[in-house]
């Protein structure tokens, strides 16, 4: 075995040791509503999943990056991969390019959800189709029993809907509302939740911008421009 593998297998063993499973509820603090949109930390986030049901597939890797001063913070990214303890779907593949091997040397999951709240504290969360991102995480509170999953997260596609008029691709994925917006994705690693991240955040970027020049200012105003926009949704699909 070489020295790097004696050093990663220690490593894990005492992320993985009794002493240290015991993981308390990770900590995380919203900002508050009436914070000024160009003043707020945002953190922007993503996930790679085994699949795409929450219930039956899990978290394997979650990467981040904040946005502070309206501007991105490279230095804040950050990237983990988490131990699935052998539970690799054989497919998995298929939605990301992580290698089972490489799982293997990734940490117990309850550090790297901890890890995760804890660089996003007192920030906004950010997150392309944050619902799908949201339901895995909430599966993972559950099966740590750390009870109520309470986190501030914006979607960004929703937000692309509010602030970009003609944007019809809701139902569309990423790189659609990158392009639409005239960023280039192909420069980016994909199906890597890093680079995902990166370019989630730029995309964000220029939709907050797009939310103060049409008025919105504070982080209450902004939620409660989504809100109605949601509602207006929901009505003209029921044909209210």
């Amino acid at each position: 075995m070489s020295v790097w593998h004696r050093y990663t297998a220690l490593v894990k063993a005492r992320l993985s040791s009794p002493s240290s499973a015991r993981y308390a509820a990770p900590v995380y603090s919203a900002p508050p509503n009436h914070s000024a949109l160009n003043e707020l930390n945002f953190t922007v986030f993503d996930t790679e999943t085994s699949g795409l049901l929450a219930d039956k597939h899990h978290i394997v890797q979650i990467a981040s990056m904040r946005i502070q001063a309206q501007a991105l913070d490279l230095g804040s990214a950050w990237s983990a991969l988490i131990d699935t303890q052998g539970a690799v779907q054989p497919d998995s593949r298929l939605i990301h390019e992580i290698r089972p091997e490489e799982q293997r040397y990734g940490h117990p999951e309850a550090h790297v959800l901890r890890e995760f709240l804890h660089g996003a504290s007192n920030s906004v969360l950010l997150a392309y189709d944050a619902d799908f991102d949201l339901a895995f995480l909430r599966r993972a509170w559950k099966r740590h029993a750390w009870g109520k999953f309470d986190v501030l997260c914006l979607d960004l596609t929703r937000l692309a809907a509010l602030v970009l008029p003609d944007w019809q691709g809701q139902a569309q994925g990423l790189d659609d509302c990158l392009g639409y917006c005239g960023i280039n994705p192909a420069d980016q690693d994909r199906h890597d939740a890093l680079g995902d991240t990166f370019l989630a955040a730029s995309l964000a970027l220029v939709l907050l911008r797009k939310a103060q020049q049409q008025g919105w200012h504070t982080l209450a105003e902004l939620q409660l421009a989504l809100r109605h926009r949601d509602l207006l949704h929901r009505n003209a699909r029921l044909g209210c």
